[in-house]
């Protein structure tokens, strides 16, 4: 079977694919196997690009000052060796994040706060542009709150729910479903009672399939979100797991999806 293609997207808003041929041989840091043009530029995702090129797929960019923009598929599955750029970004301006988009699918964008904005994915709300475009601001953020990401959940595979993290390790699962569909610039809700404001959440990742953790220690984890029950949104923060004196949450990795349900 033919490698999967991995696309790393960069925090200057550039885009480069792995190079499977020298992972087998000299197996390393992922830098390695990116291009040279992305020296000194952080990958803030790592995503699984399909094979063929599909009218209802696009690939989703995240700003940290609230703009989000879509960019056909096309445009990234026909990628030579070298990295290209797909956002042109302010002065101050990063990527925060990237996700595949699935045409009428939920798209969510969490901040810190754990306040959420629940789009449909579609022309009218967020349409796709070309590389160069900044997009469209779409997340007002308040004075000091910063976005943590975005997640595209296709309920169609099974995926209703949502996890959300804090750096202390307070966690929540909860039912994206029942979120309040939004417009562009939207005050969203709040999705879960933070309570402690120096404790902000600090990592989503959809509710189905192992997740792996990553904290500031360099310590590694997996959990099952099944293993926390869905609670109401806005419901307080309870569900904590457990970390060494000093230790934070960083990251949360999808590691496997569950089949949907028959």
């Amino acid at each position: 079977e033919p490698s999967p293609r991995l696309l790393a997207v960069s925090a200057g808003g550039r885009i480069a694919l792995v190079r499977w041929e020298f992972a087998g041989q000299q197996p390393g840091l992922l830098n390695r196997f990116l291009p040279t043009g992305l020296d000194g530029d952080p990958v803030v995702s790592l995503l699984s690009l399909p094979n063929q090129d599909s009218d209802d797929l696009s690939l989703g960019l995240l700003s940290s000052d609230g703009r989000f923009k879509r960019l056909p598929i096309a445009e990234v599955l026909d990628l030579s060796g070298r990295a290209t750029s797909v956002l042109k970004l302010k002065d101050g301006v990063v990527l925060n994040s990237a996700v595949i988009c699935r045409e009428h699918r939920a798209l969510l964008l969490v901040s810190d706060l754990g306040r959420i904005l629940r789009l449909p994915v579609n022309e009218s709300t967020l349409p796709l542009m070309g590389r160069l475009a900044q997009g469209p601001m779409t997340m007002r953020l308040f004075p000091g709150e910063v976005i943590c990401g975005g997640l595209c959940l296709d309920h169609q595979q099974g995926e209703t729910s949502l996890l959300l993290i804090t750096a202390q390790g307070r966690i929540n699962r909860i039912d994206a479903a029942g979120l309040r569909r939004c417009h562009r610039g939207d005050l969203g809700e709040m999705a879960v009672d933070l309570g402690d404001v120096n404790d902000p959440i600090t990592a989503i990742s959809p509710g189905t399939g192992l997740i792996g953790l990553i904290t500031n220690q360099k310590r590694h984890g997996r959990i099952d979100p099944s293993n926390y029950p869905s609670v109401e949104i806005g419901a307080e923060l309870s569900e904590r797991i457990d970390l060494k004196q000093g230790e934070q949450i960083t990251d949360l990795i999808p590691l496997m999806r569950s089949e949907p349900s028959s």
